[in-house]
């Protein structure tokens, strides 16, 4: 007599060894869209970090053009102190002083 197969004969017959094909093209897509969703994140974390640098970079900008004001302005005020006749009409006008007397000068050696 012959023997009757069973279920269990005919597992793995017509097919390639290595499972079933809806798994890996479920794995495929699954890790395809894994990899799209993180690139798709970093695009956006990068465009945030781009318009974040771009407003601190104005803001410095602006604090440069300030510096650069204050900078013209200490400039002009040193080179009229560097004058003596502006540093004397100063100190006469704004500090009441006046020229040095002889008996007032003293000689250092």
């Amino acid at each position: 007599m012959e023997k009757l197969k069973t279920a269990n004969d005919f597992k793995g017959r017509g097919r390639k060894a290595g499972g079933n094909p809806l798994v890996k093209w479920m794995f495929l897509a699954v890790s395809l869209g894994s990899v799209f969703v993180a690139g798709s994140i970093l695009h956006i974390w990068l465009y945030v970090q781009q318009v974040q640098e771009g407003y601190r970079l104005s803001r410095l900008y602006e604090k440069h053009e300030q510096l650069l004001v204050v900078q013209r302005k200490l400039r002009l005020e040193l080179s009229r102190f560097q004058e003596p006749s502006l540093l004397e009409e100063l100190g006469s006008r704004e500090f009441g002083l006046a020229p040095v007397k002889p008996e007032q000068k003293i000689v250092v050696r």
